[in-house]
């Protein structure tokens, strides 16, 4: 196993070999005419080498070039970090937890974060995630984990690291195997930062939304209808930060564009770094922008934040990539969604005290405002009428959609449109 790297830290490239079925390296330290100064390193007496991942970089962040060995059938790695003594090293091991499983996929370096340190990013074989190993600088790591969207397939195919936004994060590039086409993977991490004077943020995902959502935009969203950008924060801040934000929202046919604040202050805790669900799970926890109905007509548009402020000193913060982390959708023109409602109605208690349940005109309206909400559609077309369970109480959805069901096969059999939807309501006793 070859790598090559500044192992002393004197700018000029050295080559480490890591000797087949030995126990040792040869680290050839460049002279800077041509020639190398040659000495060996065993970290132990039995060290098997190559057995697994080897990976070069600078994880400590002091200059010189280490050494990451992920041990194959291992669930742990050994980090040799460079003492620049003439080819010596440190080694540490770093386990992630119990089973972790070695080598089982692509694994990959750089400083993902920016902030100096080499991290290890572990594509993991047969999933839809990574394991993203972001260096400590003392030989260990913090592991978290990340998935573009469900199913999304690993490794299938090449994948590249390299900063190709040029803001000094390493981002990825898969090119995906039988397509015509890549997945950049573009850096948003920001690193921890002792230093409140110099705080960061990063966007992490803005995420487009007339009620559901998912971050690759899978729900059609649909014109002139309610729109909200949520916007996903990083800090390099050591505590949590509130903040406020400006988002630009431009019409990419006619170019014109619109400047929205955000409706409220935003809470970026750097515990969550990279954690998008956490976040999207709660309202403050984004910045979130109410879109002007003049954008939200038919067509394509482009959201890029623009502007971050303290919230509490209103001083602004600095965003190292608003610029290029931006979200494109498109806005278009939906049918009408049809649908029956029928509710329930059913008995419960005993004689005399016989309690009669059913739906009231409040749960129908209840349930249109939802099906609006929830599908992709400008309008719901709904009838409703109750009609009586064949199910005795207590009975589970199961029994409902049996009956219900039931009834659709008899209407369509009559001649109904089975273009038409049905759903039922059940009111609760409790």
């Amino acid at each position: 196993m070859w790598l090559t790297g500044d192992f002393d830290g004197d700018g000029r490239t050295d080559i480490f070999h890591a000797v087949a079925s030995g126990d040792y390296a040869h680290i050839w330290i460049s002279n800077g005419t041509g020639g190398f100064n040659v000495t060996t390193f065993r970290p132990w007496a039995g060290y098997a080498i190559p057995n697994g991942v080897w990976l070069a970089g600078d994880f400590d962040g002091d200059g010189r070039t280490d050494v990451f060995h992920a041990v194959a059938s291992g669930d742990y790695a050994h980090i040799w970090t460079s003492t620049g003594a003439g080819g010596s090293f440190s080694v540490g091991t770093f386990r992630p937890w119990a089973g972790y499983a070695i080598p089982n996929g692509l694994w990959m370096a750089g400083d993902f974060d920016r902030d100096g340190r080499t991290d290890v990013l572990h594509a993991v074989a047969g999933t839809d995630y990574v394991n993203l190993w972001r260096s400590t600088g003392t030989a260990q790591f913090s592991v978290t984990s990340f998935s573009p969207w469900a199913g999304y397939a690993i490794p299938n195919g090449l994948w590249l690291p390299a900063d190709i936004t040029g803001d000094g994060r390493t981002d990825i590039v898969h090119a995906v195997q039988g397509t015509d086409y890549v997945h950049p993977w573009i850096a948003t991490l920001v690193s921890s930062n002792p230093n409140p004077a110099t705080t960061e943020v990063a966007v992490e995902g803005i995420e487009v939304t007339q009620a559901i959502q998912d971050m690759p935009h899978s729900v059609t969203l649909v014109s002139n209808r309610q729109t909200t950008a949520r916007v996903y924060l990083g800090t390099n801040s050591p505590s949590a930060i509130t903040v406020r934000g400006t988002l630009t929202v431009r019409n990419a046919a006619t170019g014109t564009t619109t400047t929205v604040n955000s409706t409220a202050n935003a809470t970026v805790n750097p515990a969550q770094n990279g954690q998008l669900r956490p976040k999207r799970e709660t309202l403050g926890s984004s910045l979130n922008f109410t879109i002007p109905a003049g954008f939200t007509v038919v067509g394509a548009r482009q959201f890029t934040l623009m502007g971050v402020t303290n919230a509490t000193t209103g001083s602004a913060i600095t965003c190292t990539n608003c610029s290029t982390a931006t979200r494109a959708v498109s806005f278009v023109n939906a049918s009408s969604l049809r649908v029956r409602i029928l509710g329930l109605q059913y008995t419960t208690g005993t004689p005399p005290n016989i309690v009669t349940n059913a739906p009231s005109n409040a749960d129908f309206a209840l349930l249109r405002s939802w099906l609006l909400r929830a599908y992709p559609v400008d309008q719901v077309i709904a009838t409703q009428a109750t009609i009586n369970s064949t199910n005795a109480w207590p009975f589970a959805c199961g029994n409902a959609n049996t009956q219900l069901s039931a009834v659709r096969a008899n209407d369509i059999a009559g001649g109904a449109d089975a273009g038409k939807h049905s759903r039922y309501r059940q009111a609760d006793p409790g």
